[in-house]
């Protein structure tokens, strides 16, 4: 279906791209404003960001963990393992004490105990880095979502379904739901072989704001199998007015990579 200015405020926000091993980026490519025409996207484009350093577009939100790894404390995590419930979601508060508490529950009940090294919070969490004094290269940084920018509740992870997230900040626009994608996405992703930002759009509709992601998966083969590599399309919508967060995702290509 295609979106007709007339109809809505349209908000247009390419992340295109040139070459993704000497400049990040991707390619020379244009998508045309029929974003759901992924043609345009090339299987040399695809194999050229996934077999190199190439990450993320240009301008594309993320963070650099420096060797640590970003783990968002849940209704899992901070139960021993003989209580712990059916579902899993991410956990949110404005308290910084309840958001430490959930922290320390999460390292006493993992298998082996991380000390508390340092603290920070931004808009859109508190995080708790803990390292394992045996080994100090193993470091968690232990994240609650701040309540006021994200909420994550509804959203089981044991039975994902397409609402994901209501997001708390407001006024909601182009801007701000962008980075919220991304954020979610690359903290899902970041240490993910294979899974590749190549080319995003974000539409103001008036009422919701929709965020259009191309990306990679890729399917690892080994003892002389190749890599299967999923060109993958999600949409994401919130409504302004009640900040629910949707996701639906479609593979549109699969590409045979490199033959191990």
């Amino acid at each position: 279906m295609k979106h007709r200015t007339s109809l809505y405020a349209l908000v247009l926000i390419v992340i295109g791209c040139t070459d993704p091993i000497n400049k990040g980026q991707l390619g020379d490519v244009y998508l045309p404003p029929d974003i759901r025409d992924s043609t345009q996207i090339t299987n040399e484009n695809v194999l050229r960001a996934v077999y190199s350093s190439y990450k993320y577009s240009e301008g594309f939100y993320h963070e650099d963990f420096q060797g640590s790894n970003p783990y968002y404390e849940n209704t899992i995590s901070i139960h021993a393992s003989n209580e712990r419930p059916s579902y899993w979601f991410e956990l949110s508060t404005n308290d910084r004490s309840q958001a430490f508490a959930w922290s320390e529950s999460s390292s006493v009940y993992s298998s082996y105990y991380r000390k508390l090294e340092s603290e920070r919070q931004t808009e859109k969490y508190f995080e708790f880095r803990r390292v394992w004094q045996e080994h100090p290269s193993d470091v968690i940084l232990s994240r609650v979502h701040k309540a006021t920018y994200l909420d994550r509740s509804m959203y089981d992870r044991f039975n994902p379904g397409d609402t994901i997230a209501v997001f708390q900040k407001s006024p909601i626009d182009t801007a701000g739901f962008k980075e919220l994608v991304e954020y979610l996405w690359s903290a899902d992703n970041f240490n993910i072989g294979g899974a590749k930002a190549l080319c995003s759009y974000v539409l103001d509709h008036g009422t919701a704001v929709e965020y259009l992601l191309f990306h990679t998966m890729v399917s690892f083969g080994d003892w002389g199998l190749s890599d299967q590599i999923s060109v993958m399309r999600s949409t994401y919508l919130v409504s302004k007015q009640t900040g629910v967060v949707t996701c639906r995702k479609q593979i549109i290509r699969f590409i045979t990579g490199t033959r191990h």
